[in-house]
């Protein structure tokens, strides 16, 4: 029996899960955020801004879909906030009527372009007060889930977070592989092996590639956009079928090599892929493979079998100029992958 994972049969959609714009400390108003990411190719944009859920339907068009979300911080006490850990979740909205956030505050929190917007968000119950704490941290993950929400834990080293701390946060959806604008500053925000602490951890959870852009430099605002995404796997352009990717696992983080198919069959994991120097195949043991190309040629597919004591799998690409794209972790019994599944 084939288990199909991302299939050919399905489009492929390029989206930024991570963006800031004038509503909070961004410099690009959500206009030109749209005509840029458009212009490199980008069918969708999760509108992320801080403390601040404003859903921005008025962008939509026949080949753009701006996805409604905000994004929280809970920070470490102290007065010097370089010094301080702080973590960070998205929150993207899994259904386009969704208007209420959780976990907000009306008076804490807000700074720069949300103090100027909040007026426009929808009115929300309560006042939450942060603790940086996994307690409250994980409190927050569960509620934005039972609202509906989407929740990715996002650039852990520029967070100044390390494993005592992310390996006791648990329920989020997704890891940020890839923050381009870490990256662009001077950090090594290539989480891979973050990933695979949780994984290892027993945690079910997917890997996205975002941008986090702010826009702020003035002699190059685009520098910190269209560098790392989240490829969506989807029949068509539509909120609802670009959540559904998201509530399916149907995605994928990339900086430039595509999966352009993967699915399991008898066994055995099949992969293709653009033009690649290398296909890796991993798992929760050690049991490990790789497909290198030939100097100055490539490799496209690639087949690894799997074992029942693997626990999970995950495939990473490379291409000629080192850049990089990675599947997400499945969990042989979560996915219905081990011997008599599939």
């Amino acid at each position: 029996m084939r288990k199909e994972l991302i299939s050919d049969s399905l489009n492929q959609y390029k989206a930024n899960l991570h963006c800031h714009s004038t509503y909070s400390d961004g410099c690009f108003t959500p206009e030109q955020i749209k005509e840029h990411y458009k212009s490199h190719g980008y069918h969708a944009v999760a509108f992320t801004d801080h403390d601040i859920f404003v859903p921005h339907d008025e962008l939509r068009d026949e080949d753009f879909i701006p996805l409604h979300g905000y994004e929280i911080e809970v920070d470490e006490e102290g007065e010097d906030y370089n010094q301080i850990r702080t973590c960070h979740l998205c929150c993207v909205a899994l259904d386009e009527n969704i208007r209420t956030p959780v976990c907000l505050h009306h008076s804490r929190y807000m700074f720069a372009g949300a103090l100027t917007y909040f007026h426009e968000m929808a009115p929300f119950e309560g006042d939450y007060v942060r603790s940086y704490d996994p307690k409250c941290i994980n409190d927050i993950i569960s509620k934005a889930k039972e609202a509906g929400f989407f929740v990715t834990y996002n650039h852990p080293v520029w967070s100044m977070e390390n494993y005592p701390q992310y390996s006791q946060y648990r329920g989020m959806d997704a890891v940020e592989m890839f923050n381009y604008l870490s990256i662009v500053g001077g950090l090594d925000e290539y989480n891979h092996q973050i990933y695979e602490d949780l994984l290892l951890l027993g945690l079910d959870l997917g890997c996205t590639g975002n941008d986090d852009n702010h826009n702020s430099d003035r002699e190059d605002p685009g520098m910190d956009s269209c560098g790392a995404w989240t490829m969506l796997a989807a029949p068509e352009l539509s909120y609802a079928s670009l959540a559904d990717a998201l509530k399916n696992g149907n995605y994928y983080a990339s900086m430039g090599p595509s999966i352009l198919s993967l699915y399991v069959e008898d066994g055995v994991v099949h992969v293709r892929t653009s033009d690649a120097v290398s296909i890796n195949f991993s798992t929760g043991i050690r049991h490990t493979a790789r497909i290198s190309a030939k100097e100055g040629e490539t490799v496209n597919e690639g087949r690894f079998s799997l074992r029942p004591q693997d626990g999970y799998f995950r495939v990473m690409v490379e291409d000629a100029t080192g850049k990089r794209a990675y599947s997400r972790g499945y969990r042989l019994d979560r996915w219905g992958l081990l011997d008599g599944d599939n």
